[in-house]
């Protein structure tokens, strides 16, 4: 009977190892997720967003001057340039870390290099431009937007990919983690269970008494304790699952929006400083503005797509009744989760087509008044509500990734702790109903 004994109190020793090792195994799961998911994507996506906001920044810095009249120095342009350079080579670091070797070697050398040629362009650009030789800085000003084009802002898009892609198949692995150490967990409290039940029906045997009271209650406990382990793991499991699809899914969609904006205010800069080249700044600027809003057929040519996308604008759920209409801001809107954030994408709409009427005034103006034209190319104002409103928008859904992820965490960590308690609970149960027992078996 001694030997039983032992044997059901090794069966829960055998259970408190199994289910103390699956939660903080889940608790770690969440780490996993805030860290890389959160920090490591969201800098890989900064990236993109801070080389557009660069390269805007120097076309203004181009266009603006020495004029003192438009509202902006070139000082505060100049030192935000200084601003952007920095923040792209701090995200480039926070980027990298989540990433394995082989992953970093292309794309991420590929930037650091680009930086370099680009600031060198830029330096250039700026001292032949104080020293009016015009012709020659705009050289080095097109030889700097042909390296942020072909390989700042292409690199780090694939930079970009890759931590988005690694961080899925992270997710996957993952949720199924859970999920199996769930089983575990349910093959550990059956193995109990069973130890449990035998020890009844063997000390019914021996003792001739129907229910042993100590078995039976650590019966119950452990019973009781499953069932709430079992909704303390699937509670882990919904909110590792929100956190992916409510929030970072539709954060990563924001953050791509915003680096889009802000290379399509590059462009528009680009038309209005580069007269040479405006139709390809044009051409380019349609691209980068249908992968923001895609109005379909009939809106992607420059004489069509403004009117179109205003359209689409002034009526945001439009977009959910017709496919046609595609881009980052149509599937963030879609995609939407929260009421603050519906509010706020909402309010993006309105704004970017605010944002696109002022580009295209600029245009319209250039033929009569240029100085006009600049003046209106370089108000920032419609610029800065769209990005305030989507960083607004990017905001909401970290808070409810944090949210969601934190809540996984503090389910896992208690449990973490309970699990010993409940182990000892039913080890003191199950020696409370032996040791009377066996001292009447001894006895007998």
């Amino acid at each position: 009977m001694r030997a039983l004994e032992v044997v059901t109190v090794a069966s829960v020793v055998v259970f408190l190892a199994v289910a103390t090792y699956a939660f903080a195994s889940t608790r770690n799961t969440f780490g996993v997720a805030g860290e890389r998911q959160k920090a490591g994507v969201a800098a890989a996506l900064d990236i993109q967003r801070s080389l557009a906001d660069l390269d805007a920044t120097f076309a203004e810095v181009m266009l603006v001057g020495d004029r003192a009249d438009l509202g902006t120095s070139r000082q505060a342009l100049l030192d935000h340039v200084h601003e952007q350079l920095s923040a792209s080579s701090d995200n480039l670091v926070k980027a990298t870390r989540t990433l394995d070797e082989g992953d970093q070697d292309g794309a991420a050398r590929e930037i650091v290099a680009g930086l370099g040629t680009y600031q060198s362009h830029l330096d250039r650009a700026l001292l032949l431009a104080s020293l009016a030789r015009n012709d020659e800085a705009r050289g080095e000003y097109r030889d700097a937007t042909q390296v942020m084009q072909a390989t700042l802002l292409p690199n780090s898009q694939r930079l970009a990919d890759d931590s988005i892609g690694k961080l899925n198949t992270t997710s996957d692995q993952q949720q199924g983690r859970v999920g199996l150490l769930a089983n575990v967990v349910t093959v550990g409290v059956v193995a109990c269970f069973g130890a449990l039940i035998v020890s009844q029906l063997l000390l019914f045997r021996r003792t001739r008494r129907i229910l042993n009271g100590g078995l039976a209650a650590a019966t119950v406990l452990l019973a009781s304790a499953t069932f709430m382990a079992d909704a303390g793991l699937s509670n882990a499991s919904t909110n590792l699952r929100i956190a992916k699809r409510d929030a970072f899914d539709s954060a990563v969609t924001i953050r791509r929006a915003r680096a889009t904006v802000s290379d399509v205010r590059g462009d528009q800069l680009r038309w209005v400083l580069d007269r040479e080249r405006a139709a390809t700044a044009e051409s380019r600027l349609v691209d980068q503005s249908q992968q923001l809003l895609r109005v379909g057929p009939g809106g992607a040519t420059p004489s069509t797509y403004w009117t179109v996308a205003k359209s689409v604008s002034d009526q945001p759920d439009i977009v959910f009744r017709d496919p046609r209409y595609g881009g980052h801001l149509a599937e963030a809107y879609r995609s939407v989760s929260f009421d603050d954030e519906s509010t706020k994408l909402t309010s993006a709409f309105t704004s970017y087509a605010r944002f696109q009427d002022s580009g295209l005034r600029a245009r319209e103006t250039f033929a009569k008044d240029p100085a006009e034209a600049t003046r209106i190319s370089v108000d920032q104002s419609d610029f800065s509500t769209l990005d305030r409103e989507l960083a607004e928008a990017v905001a909401i859904n970290d808070r409810a990734f944090d949210d969601s992820i934190n809540k996984g965490q503090t389910v896992a960590t208690l449990w973490q702790a309970a699990v010993p308690l409940v182990a000892l609970g039913c080890i003191a149960l199950i020696i409370a109903g032996f040791r009377p027992r066996i001292a009447e078996y001894q006895r007998g």
